[in-house]
């Protein structure tokens, strides 16, 4: 966050001038009734480093990411209640050496890692409307894990380097969770798994990706339909609109952008091909 300041404004408010919380922009917070408040309205920029030492009210926050995959990780420092995400929000519950079960959420809670699906609209924002009176937490992430504590869902408010000594760390890239090789990077207001190497020695394998399961729907990746399905399928994008209409399961997604598509009732996740 920077330095700190303390500074009097023309009413004779003590504020806390708060040295470069947005790029370009230095903010003032005033103590009104014992509560923390901006009246300047705030930009998150997405991919900048953030921080707060502090929690703080804001008048009016917009956060500039836009919802470019149907799927994304994401991490805020306040609430962002359920009809003003372009998309379902989902929490880590737990792991069972091969998936990570996510359930919905009502909305985005600050500080707390999560998977943000279903998108409404793609190239649109991730928040729908600018948010008015928010509490901003301090920066503070929470991780979230399952209950044998040897795996977690955690997020970082700046770009974060974590090297695969006692974990093994996965990143989530084109709509999947991905194993790092000696260490990952996370950028600002994203999320990543950790995995204790001591729990995945029990298993006969160690995964290089991890499955994703929403609400008990598992998503399967385009490389694994031939295992699952088999004859004729339709394909339809998340809206429902029909892509390809009675084609073999095998290929049914070959030409297709990345993103994430219904076949047959099942969502079914398309990468890039290395």
């Amino acid at each position: 966050c920077g330095e700190t300041d303390t500074v009097i404004d023309e009413g004779s408010r003590i504020g806390l001038q708060i040295k470069d919380f947005q790029i370009g922009k230095d903010i003032t917070l005033y103590l009104e009734s014992g509560v923390w408040v901006c009246h300047d309205p705030i930009t998150i920029e997405d991919g900048i480093a953030f921080n707060s030492p502090v929690e703080f009210v804001a008048d009016k926050v917009v956060y500039s990411r836009l919802a470019t995959k149907d799927t994304m990780s994401i991490i805020l420092p306040f609430d962002v209640p359920a009809d003003r995400l372009n998309g379902v929000a989902y929490k880590f519950t737990s792991f069972d050496g091969k998936n990570l079960f996510f359930e919905s959420t009502d909305g985005i809670q600050a500080n707390t890692p999560c998977m943000l699906s279903g998108i409404k609209t793609l190239g649109e924002a991730v928040i729908t409307a600018e948010l008015e009176n928010v509490t901003i937490k301090a920066s503070n992430p929470i991780d979230v894990e399952d209950a044998t504590g040897k795996s977690a869902h955690f997020g970082v408010y700046e770009k974060s380097l974590f090297e695969c000594d006692e974990y093994d760390y996965y990143g989530f890239k084109n709509n999947q969770f991905v194993k790092a090789g000696i260490d990952i990077e996370v950028s600002p207001f994203r999320a990543a798994v950790r995995l204790k190497k001591s729990a995945l020695r029990s298993l006969s394998y160690n995964p290089a990706t991890l499955g994703i399961v929403f609400d008990g729907n598992e998503v399967t990746h385009a490389a694994d339909i031939e295992q699952t399905m088999t004859g004729k399928v339709n394909v339809h994008d998340v809206t429902g609109r029909i892509l390809r209409h009675n084609v073999e399961a095998a290929n049914c997604t070959d030409g297709l952008e990345p993103g994430v598509y219904v076949v047959n009732g099942k969502k079914v996740v398309v990468t890039v091909k290395e």
